[in-house]
């Protein structure tokens, strides 16, 4: 019962490293972002949604712009939907964005260890985690909407034919 995607393509988008919603350790031999993970005194990063979810403090971030965007974070705890879909969400976002238009290559998936409240560096502004699904203000309220129901599992992803930017 797939939705029609943003970017009208087929039921969901995974980076190559992503089998079964699970990321192989080959796609990513260092987990987490590149730049946090040299730059952030005691960065904590996990490979996977699965192995995120012992941290009780963990959270993903999802990030355009190669990385440098915050699109939105949430809690590990919270999240409902599996990593395919946290995949298939950050390249939808990225579609409706200047990004890179729905470019895997551009968008990524990290879980990290972030406590309520903290502040994920990044470009734009960065981002918040919080005790919820944040999302980064570019995002119109039908985008921002969507993407915390597809993380609660409530829809499979964002409909073809939503705008972004500040209402």
């Amino acid at each position: 019962m797939a939705q029609a995607s943003v970017l009208g393509l087929e039921d969901s988008i995974t980076p190559s490293g992503v089998q079964n919603g699970n990321m192989s350790n080959e796609s990513q031999p260092a987990p987490g972002h590149p730049v946090r993970r040299v730059s952030e005194d005691g960065y904590v990063a996990y490979p996977t949604l699965v192995d995120s979810r012992a941290d009780p403090d963990a959270a993903a971030v999802l990030t355009g712009d190669s990385g440098g965007t915050i699109f939105l974070t949430a809690p590990v705890r919270l999240i409902g939907c599996d990593e395919a879909a946290l995949w298939t969400l950050v390249a939808d976002i990225d579609a409706v964005t200047w990004m890179c238009g729905g470019d895997t290559f551009c968008t990524r998936v990290d879980f990290e260890h972030r406590p309520i409240p903290s502040t994920v560096w990044g470009g734009d502004g960065g981002g918040e985690v919080i005790d919820g699904v944040w999302t980064h203000q570019m995002l119109s309220d039908e985008i921002a909407d969507y993407s915390r129901l597809v993380v609660e599992a409530k829809v499979d992803r964002i409909p073809s034919g939503l705008t972004t930017g500040p209402s």
